[in-house]
């Protein structure tokens, strides 16, 4: 049994570690499937932490130094994941040319705040209000940027690209 756990536990680490380029399309589908290994490894880590014994037999020791790999190994992952998002490489290139055109910053500044304009869209406070989701901060300016998005996608819905001015 405790071969069979540690085989699996190889397994994963190494076909893991083929993962796919990021791309607009997978993004956040690769961030799920590394918080979900990064929680497994946590758990692991855990479970060796109140079995002390265990932890200190040969097939444990083999198990904690595999989980720290795909520990360290996700958490890159997850951080590439990250970049890729606050650079504005999922957005389409209209909307990543209003992000940075917008608040004129290039990067792509996500948490910017001009008090009447906020966000990397630029949103003007009462249309974050109008348009924004249940759950969603009520400054623009400290939403993710995929929430931005979504509530730029909402007022484009309704009216065009008319709000902004650098489209």
């Amino acid at each position: 049994m405790r071969r069979t756990l540690l085989i699996l536990t190889v397994a994963a680490v190494v076909t893991g570690q083929a993962g796919a380029a990021i791309t607009s399309s997978n993004y956040q589908a690769l961030r799920v499937k590394s918080e979900k290994r990064i929680d497994h490894a946590l758990d692991v880590a855990r479970f060796f932490e109140n079995h002390p014994k265990s932890a200190k037999s040969v097939i444990g020791k083999q198990v904690i130094r595999t989980q720290k790999a795909v520990l360290k190994w996700n958490q890159g992952r997850l951080d590439r994941v990250q970049r890729f998002v606050y650079a504005g490489d999922f957005l389409p290139p209209i909307w990543k040319h209003i992000a940075i055109c917008e608040p004129g910053k290039n990067p792509i500044n996500w948490k910017h705040d001009s008090g009447t304009y906020q966000g990397a869209f630029g949103f003007h406070y009462e249309s974050w209000d109008d348009f924004n989701r249940f759950g969603y901060p009520s400054e623009a300016y400290l939403a993710t940027p995929e929430q931005q998005y979504r509530v730029a996608l909402a007022i484009h819905d309704k009216y065009g690209f008319t709000g902004w001015g650098c489209a």
